[in-house]
């Protein structure tokens, strides 16, 4: 997603039960937890549809981010099964060095669920390095309970640093935080600056599982970076600014047990507290060791001295677990109304550890009010997300036969079908495509009930039936590598 953007998302509950009752959240957006945003109190049924408008403020920090469904008593089932994902802001490129822009991106989503760790929904993934060069690994964790454990890197001859904790680059020199294991929650991101100096293969772990094999060779392609200086962070908003030698405006303790938060259940009709917009306010946070803490729509800023366990003192957050109590600040800037907290144990949640504070005075100008309830919609319309799913593919390559995971992914006429890569084709028509052709035309997505539409639509040549999306691209998988998205605003 490119910051300056608003986007209009249509969630549809595909499910046959017409009672059974979802939504979704983001991790990391920094956008309005109110009206037909982020709001967590809001649903759909099943067989039915309901819109959210995304407005990415211009000054949005590129970073990592993940969704996952958030309605109460039903989050960690749904979530358990499946219905989560990556969400990617695209920084501003001209501001970071090449090794950070999207050729050179390494993309993990892992998952520790029940007895199954996967990463990218597969047992091992496998990425292709050149040696020498650096990369930038994403990686995000989704563990329903969120507890902590390590991804580490094994084997190999690789150098790794972490430079971004939950979508927000580290203040500190980006070499700062270096190492082979780096704890995380179950419901964290990461950033990863790496570089393998020899041939040789690395295994990527959470915990014990594996979920990726770095395989670091000369394999002739043009990923990576060959850079010896990594550079800078990017600028952060004005909303990250600041913070560690501001004056305060005010203090408040929170205190998270298994069912409770401050000793009270959630009531989505009772806030907690009041936080006054447009002050900086520093809390004292206990009890997250054994009970992960995730506040909603404001980052926080670690100002305990040495840091609070595995989170350093100085850098952001939205999702904190470190035993004893953690001072953190934030600002309560840009937007405001509705401000969840929860224990993000999702099971624990949905017993009531979870509650939001009201962020008086909001001013107008940033608020959402907007009742944009859920509606019938048919099986078979064009999701107004179609056009935002896809990530950049960067390069053309000569040949797509018999390319591996990561070399398909950076070749922009390749595209993987079921683990094979194919050479990407021109259709004239995507109407009645079975999936694999579907899968491998340019100007084709794959919809809902392997409904093949053409991306390249105009809104009003969608079907009658159709729920339009709000920001419809001028680009499709076969752009020219060097042109970045570019949405009607």
């Amino acid at each position: 997603m490119t910051p300056g953007t608003t986007y209009k998302l249509t969630l549809h509950n595909s499910a046959d039960d017409s009672t059974l009752k979802t939504n979704i959240h983001t991790h990391g957006l920094h956008i309005t937890g109110s009206g037909d945003g982020d709001d967590i109190t809001r649903f759909v049924t099943g067989g039915s549809c309901l819109d959210y408008t995304w407005d990415i403020p211009s000054d949005h920090p590129g970073g990592t981010n993940w969704y996952h469904p958030h309605y109460h008593t039903l989050t960690n089932g749904q979530t358990a099964g499946g219905a989560f994902g990556m969400i990617i802001i695209d920084d501003d490129y001209s501001k970071v060095h090449a090794w950070a822009h999207p050729q050179n991106e390494l993309l993990l989503l892992v998952s520790d669920i029940g007895n199954s760790v996967l990463g990218n929904g597969i047992t091992n993934e496998v990425f292709q390095v050149e040696v020498g060069r650096w990369y930038r690994l994403r990686v995000s964790t989704v563990e329903p309970n969120a507890n902590t454990a390590a991804l580490s890197f094994n084997g190999g001859d690789c150098t790794v640093h972490k430079v971004a904790s939950d979508g927000i680059w580290h203040n500190a020199a980006l070499t700062t935080y270096s190492g082979s294991s780096f704890d995380m929650t179950g419901a964290s991101r990461a950033d990863y600056a790496i570089s393998c100096a020899s041939v040789g293969s690395t295994t990527v772990k959470w915990g014990s599982g594996e979920v990726a094999t770095i395989e670091a060779g000369t394999f002739g392609s043009n990923t990576g970076s060959e850079e010896t200086d990594l550079g800078n962070a990017p600028p952060k908003p004005a909303s990250l600014t600041g913070l560690n030698d501001a004056s305060v405006d005010g203090t408040f303790s929170i205190t998270m047990s298994g069912a409770k938060i401050n000793r009270k259940m959630w009531d989505e009709d009772v806030p907690l507290g009041v936080v006054p917009y447009g002050g900086i306010y520093e809390w004292t946070i206990g009890g997250t060791g054994a009970h992960p803490y995730h506040q909603h729509l404001y980052h926080m800023l670690i100002v305990e001295p040495g840091g609070c366990g595995f989170h350093q003192e100085g850098e952001f957050y939205d999702t904190l677990s470190a035993s004893g109590s953690c001072r953190v600040r934030f600002y309560a800037i840009d937007i405001g109304q509705r401000m969840v907290l929860n224990f993000h144990g999702l099971g624990h949640e949905e017993n009531g550890a979870m509650a939001w504070m009201i962020v008086t005075d909001t001013p107008s100008a940033n608020q959402n009010n907007i009742d944009s309830s859920a509606y019938q919609c048919s099986e078979g319309s064009a999701p107004a997300t179609t056009h935002i799913i896809q990530r950049r593919l960067q390069n053309t390559c000569s040949s797509c036969n018999g390319l591996g995971n990561n070399e398909c992914k950076a070749c922009s006429n390749c595209v993987r079908f079921q683990g094979t890569c194919y050479a990407q084709t021109s259709c004239s028509s995507c109407d009645g495509l079975d999936p694999f052709n579907c899968a491998i035309c340019a100007e084709c997505v794959k919809g809902q009930s392997n409904t093949c539409f053409d991306v390249t639509q105009e809104p009003s040549s969608f079907p009658s039936t159709s729920i339009q999306p709000s920001a419809i691209p001028s680009y499709h998988p076969s752009r020219e590598p060097s042109t970045e998205p570019s949405p009607t605003k």
